[in-house]
């Protein structure tokens, strides 16, 4: 039985390929051949069925939170920015003062504060490796401060790295994320060549 994402998606295909397709034909095929049809420019003019969509509704992009949720969702991790989280994270990013006045920055894997290894003078680095290792905590609660995370757009930079490798399986199984039809067709004009890829 064809998933919830088929009822636009397919449709859209027989009618962009119905003069080398029967409507039976394309409801047959997988998702995954309907992306190898798309790819086919010499089949027909209109090749793109995915650019189908686009022709037919008004389309816009899921914000960075909404695709900020999908990857926590996915990642299966729980994120938060409130301070009274820091202490039962398994990984947190906060300022700290010296006792000469410096401020600097920690990024505490929850086994205690190694100055050499936990401890960033520049924040830009602390950011980057809060970031690097972001995927690595799986059921895990990561917490960053409030204005570390708004200063330098830490979500919007987390979903640019890691969105794009996760979207696949997150519209694949669209009913784990409680996506409706139209997030998922947005996700998938959007995320065309991600989507595509078998790899």
């Amino acid at each position: 039985m064809k998933k919830v994402i088929e009822f636009n998606l397919w449709d859209s295909a027989y009618e962009a390929n119905k003069e080398f397709y029967t409507k039976e034909q394309i409801d047959d095929m997988t998702l995954d051949e309907l992306m190898e049809l798309a790819d086919q420019t010499d089949a027909v003019d209109d090749k793109d069925a995915i650019h189908a969509l686009n022709k037919t509704s008004k389309m816009k992009k899921l914000d960075t939170q909404e695709k900020f949720d999908l990857l926590l969702s996915k990642l299966n991790i729980e994120y938060s920015e409130n301070y009274d989280d820091m202490i039962k994270s398994s990984v947190s990013l906060y300022p700290e003062s010296t006792a000469d006045g410096y401020e600097v920055f920690v990024l505490d894997y929850g086994n205690g504060v190694n100055i050499s290894e936990s401890v960033y003078y520049y924040e830009t680095s602390a950011i980057e490796e809060f970031i690097d290792c972001f995927t690595d905590h799986s059921h895990d609660l990561v917490y960053i401060d409030e204005d570390i995370a708004d200063s330098f757009s830490v979500k919007e930079e987390i979903v640019d790295r890691y969105f794009g490798e996760h979207v696949r399986d997150i519209v694949l199984n669209y009913d784990d994320f409680n996506l409706s039809e139209n997030d998922i067709k947005l996700l998938m004009v959007e995320y065309q060549e991600e989507i595509a890829d078998n790899e």
